[in-house]
C-alpha cells in the first residue's frame, strides 16, 4: 500500500509477542510524527485468538487519549467521519514458533557458514548437515557438524526423523565451479525417507548448477533458487537466501497465528515476524547515522542479535531455554548473549550498541549497560543507547508502511542516550596504571583521573552536555586505534550513566 500523497494522520501499531501485546499510537503533530500513547496486556491464546489481548490494549490506549479506536471488537480503521479510529493498522509477532530448517553443504566450504548466518535472520531452528567433501556413506552424507536447537540423537536418520523439517536449504560452490559434491547430494536427499513430500528446498549455490540440483531433486520437493551465498570466495551475499526464508516464514509459519486472517483485513502492510521488524529498525539507525550499529534485544522467548553497517546486515535468533523460576537477572542474560554473539564473527568494534527487549529495558540502566558491555566486550568509544518502551520492533514495522513517520519517531521518542563508554584492549598487571584521562567539560573545571587495570570508572555528564577527552593507555593497551599506548582524543555526548571507562582489557575473563 503506497503512503497518500498528503500522508497518513494517525497509525496504529501492534508487537504481539509470547507474553505481552503492545501497541502504540502515532500522529502526525505540527507537520512531524510523534509517538502519542502505548497500551498493553497479556497475549491471549484462546478461541478467540489473539485479538482480545489487543483490544485490551487499544483499550487502555482509548483510556489514555481519550480517543475511539474501536467498536463491537473491531479495530476501526480507517477514521471514521467523527474522528474515530486510526488511518491505518500494521503488526508484527513474535508469537509463532521457529521454522525448523537443515542446512546442508560440503565440508570446507565457506558458503555453509554464510548459509547458516542468513538462516539467522528469521525466527529458526537449525540443523546442520556436512558431507566430507561431497562424500557419501551408504548414500548419505558423512556427518553431521552439529546443530543448534535441535535433539541430541547420534543416529542421523533418528536426529533427523525427531527434528521435522519445514525447510532445507542447500549450499556450497562458488559461482562455476566444477565441483559435484552438491548434485551427489541432491540425490542422496531425493532417496531420503527422513524428508517430508513437498518440503519447501531453496538451493543457494553454484548458478550453473540450478537445474541439474532441481532435476536431481525430483518431483517431491518444492524447488526454489536464491541467489549464491558465496557466488566468490571472500565476497558474501546471503541477502537473497535471508529474503527467500523470510518471504517462507510469512507464508508458512505466520499464518499459523490464531486471527491472523482477521488481523490481515486490519492491516495495510503484510504481517511479519518482530524478528524482521527489529533488523528493520536497527538497519534505519546505521543509515540515518553511517555508523556499526550492533542489536541486542532480549525478550521472555527469543534473543535477537543483530550487526547493521553500510548496506549490509547480518542476524541470529535464538530461542531462550529458561526454566520456570530461573534467574534472569543481568548476568544471565550477559552469559546467553556472549555464547550467542560466538557465532556472529563480530568486528572488533561497533558505533553504537542498542538494548532493547522487554528482559532488558525492565533492568536499571546501569545493569543493563554492565550487561551489554560483558557480552559484547566493546573496544574504543561505543555510545550506548536504550528502547526503553520497546518500540523498535514496532517502528520497523511501521517503516514498511510509512519510512517517515517511523524514522521520525525512531529519532525523537524511541531510543535513550545511556551514554559514551570507552573501552581498554589488552592485558596488563592487576592494579598498574591502565588509563589515564583528562575530561574538559563545556563550561565547567575539568577532570583529571588515573584507572588501574581491571576497573570500571564512570564519569557523570549529563544528558545532551558534551566533553572532550585525553586518553593516554598504559603501553600494552589500545583505545581503539590498533595501536597499543597509543594517546587519543575524543568527543563524548553524555546521559544518565555519563561516561564508562572499561579498563578491565579484552578479552574479558570469566571472572571479570
Amino acid at each position: 500500500m503506497e503512503e497518500p500523497a498528503g500522508g497518513y494522520h494517525s497509525l496504529l501499531v501492534a508487537d504481539i509477542g509470547s507474553a505481552r501485546t503492545k501497541v502504540i499510537l502515532v500522529e502526525l503533530v505540527e507537520g512531524r510524527y510523534r509517538f502519542v500513547a502505548r497500551g498493553t496486556a497479556p497475549t491471549t491464546v484462546s478461541p478467540k485468538g489473539v485479538v482480545p489481548g489487543l483490544l485490551q490494549g487499544l483499550a487502555e490506549l482509548e483510556k489514555a487519549t481519550g480517543r475511539r479506536l474501536s467498536s463491537q471488537g473491531r479495530l476501526i480503521s480507517p477514521r471514521d467521519e467523527l474522528g474515530a479510529g486510526v488511518d491505518a493498522f500494521v503488526a508484527c509477532t513474535s508469537l509463532p514458533g521457529p521454522l525448523r530448517v537443515v542446512v546442508i553443504g560440503t565440508s570446507g566450504d565457506y558458503s555453509l557458514k554464510e548459509a547458516v548466518q542468513a538462516v539467522g535472520n528469521i525466527p529458526a531452528a537449525v540443523l546442520e548437515w556436512t558431507a566430507a567433501d561431497g562424500g557419501l556413506e551408504g548414500g548419505r552424507p558423512r556427518r553431521w557438524t552439529g546443530s543448534r536447537y535441535a535433539v541430541s540423537l547420534e543416529d542421523p536418520q533418528a536426529r533427523l526423523s525427531a527434528f521435522a523439517p519445514e525447510a532445507l536449504v542447500l549450499a556450497g560452490g562458488v559461482d562455476g565451479s566444477a565441483g559435484n559434491g552438491l548434485l551427489a547430494l541432491a540425490k542422496a536427499i531425493s532417496r531420503d525417507p527422513g524428508f517430508p513430500s513437498g518440503l519447501p528446498v531453496i538451493y543457494a549455490g553454484d548458478r550453473s548448477r540450478r537445474q541439474e540440483i532441481a532435476q536431481a531433486l525430483g518431483p517431491g520437493f518444492a524447488f526454489h533458487a536464491a541467489g549464491n551465498v558465496l557466488p566468490q570466495l571472500g565476497t558474501p551475499n546471503g541477502q537473497y537466501l535471508a529474503a527467500a526464508l523470510g518471504e517462507l516464514y510469512r507464508s508458512n509459519k505466520l499464518p499459523e497465528l490464531s486471527s491472523f486472517g482477521l488481523l490481515s483485513q486490519w492491516s495495510a502492510a503484510p504481517m511479519e515476524s518482530t524478528t524482521e521488524a527489529l533488523g528493520r529498525g536497527w538497519r534505519f539507525l546505521a543509515q540515518r547515522y553511517g555508523q556499526r550499529v550492533l542489536g541486542l534485544d532480549v525478550g521472555h522467548r527469543q534473543i535477537t542479535v543483530g550487526l547493521a553497517q553500510a548496506g549490509t546486515y547480518r542476524c541470529l535468533v535464538t530461542q531462550r531455554r529458561m526454566a520456570e523460576g530461573e534467574d534472569t537477572g543481568a548476568a544471565w542474560l550477559s552469559m546467553e548473549l556472549s555464547t550467542l554473539m560466538r557465532g556472529m564473527d563480530l568486528p572488533g568494534s561497533v558505533d553504537l550498541i542498542c538494548l532493547s527487549g522487554g528482559e532488558i529495558s525492565s533492568l536499571p540502566y546501569q545493569a543493563a549497560a554492565l550487561m551489554a558491555l560483558d557480552a559484547v566486550g566493546p573496544v574504543g568509544l561505543v555510545r550506548l543507547a536504550l528502547d526503553v518502551d520497546s518500540m523498535l520492533p514496532q517502528l520497523g514495522a511501521l517503516a514498511s508502511l510509512s519510512p517517515l513517520a517511523a524514522g521520525q519517531v525512531m529519532e525523537t521518542d524511541a531510543l535513550l542516550k545511556l551514554g559514551t563508554v570507552i573501552g581498554v584492549s589488552g592485558r596488563a598487571r592487576a592494579g598498574s596504571t591502565a588509563l589515564k584521562v583528562e575530561v574538559q567539560f563545556e563550561g565547567q573545571p575539568g577532570l583529571s583521573l588515573s584507572i588501574a587495570f581491571g576497573q570500571l570508572e564512570k564519569v557523570p555528564l549529563v544528558a545532551g552536555q558534551r566533553a572532550q577527552m585525553m586518553l593516554r593507555p598504559g603501553g600494552s593497551l589500545d583505545v581503539g586505534l590498533g595501536q597499543r599506548g597509543r594517546a587519543a582524543v575524543a568527543r563524548v555526548e553524555g546521559g544518565p550513566l555519563g561516561i564508562i571507562l572499561d579498563c578491565r582489557g579484552r578479552p574479558l575473563t570469566q571472572s571479570q
